[in-house]
């Protein structure tokens, strides 16, 4: 029982840590359409590799923030969350350029 539970814990967290914030960069830098499904799987997974270890020890030597679950948890929520604020703006920019072609 508890190797299931570790194992489970260790796909979630990888799930959650790499792969979330990989789509999230990903959404940011290429729009849909942009590239095919295989391309947005290999962008994810390369910018989730590199983006969470990389921001925190960018804190970690500038600020000296210690590694942490929390902190590293952290890091993740403030790249959703940029992802989701982005992402929100770029289509209320659309829509308002939509809107005042449509109208002319």
């Amino acid at each position: 029982m508890m190797a299931l539970l570790e194992t489970l814990t260790i796909i979630i967290g990888g799930i959650v840590f790499l792969i979330v914030p990989g789509y999230a960069l990903s959404e940011i830098l290429f729009r849909r359409g942009e590239v095919d499904l295989m391309e947005r799987i290999a962008a994810t997974l390369v910018l989730g590799i590199l983006a969470t270890p990389t921001i925190m020890l960018i804190l970690n030597k500038t600020i000296r923030m210690r590694i942490t679950a929390l902190n590293t948890s952290l890091v993740v929520l403030v790249i959703l969350a940029y992802t989701i604020l982005y992402v929100a703006y770029l289509k209320r920019r659309f829509r308002g350029k939509e809107a005042a072609t449509g109208a002319s």
